[in-house]
């Protein structure tokens, strides 16, 4: 959480998802200081159901202490977003919004109803392998992230759509140039898949 005086300081607040975007992220944009605070299953929400490992105590100190106090220059969200989340990141929005800065949430990950190194193995080969990996993308992630989008849109936070950038024309990306897995299990990514990942924020805009 220490912020750089030579560039923009970002604050990145999330689960382990997050923490995939925080490596893409600050691989790429290397004219940012991205600050993060991540938690497995933690999600960045003011009021968060989850229990373990200190997960309210990080976002009351990150909510109330740390960002009413520093001088970011925004805040950016990021969690495997649930139906029950919806009304407590409006929450949240209102709050951080109230503060004067400048809130990005950052869509659900593309989500798969099979481990991709499962499907890897299954399909066999690399002709048509994205085709077929993609066709197993979850279709409940792609309704959370249209919920999710009308929630921040109303709120006045910017939201970027994490699957659009992943998965252009709803075809995701499977391995790298080496044959590593970009995707690690049902939607995790590998530092390789991150660094795909923003690469596809930045060509929509962000």
């Amino acid at each position: 959480l220490r912020l750089d005086p030579e560039r923009p300081n970002y604050l990145l607040v999330g689960d382990s998802h997050g923490a995939d975007r925080y490596t893409g992220l600050s691989s790429l944009y290397t004219d940012v200081r991205f600050l993060q605070l991540t938690t497995a299953s933690c999600r960045p929400l003011l009021e968060n159901p989850f229990d373990e490992y200190h997960c309210q105590e990080r976002l009351d100190y990150v909510f109330h202490e740390f960002l009413p106090n520093t001088p970011v220059d925004g805040v950016i969200l990021a969690g495997r977003w649930r139906p029950e989340d919806l009304d407590l990141l409006a929450d949240t929005l209102g709050y951080l919004r109230g503060l004067g800065l400048r809130v990005i949430v950052l869509g659900p990950t593309a989500e798969f109803e099979h481990w991709v190194g499962e499907l890897v193995f299954r399909h066999g080969r690399r002709e048509g392998l994205e085709s077929w990996v993609s066709s197993f993308l979850s279709p409940e992630a792609l309704e959370m992230e249209r919920w999710v989008g009308e929630v921040v849109e109303s709120s006045g936070a910017e939201f970027w759509s994490s699957i659009e950038a992943l998965c252009p024309d709803g075809r995701c990306p499977v391995l790298g140039p080496e044959g590593e897995l970009l995707i690690v299990d049902y939607g995790h990514q590998s530092p390789a898949g991150a660094l795909v990942q923003a690469r596809g924020y930045r060509d929509l805009g962000l």
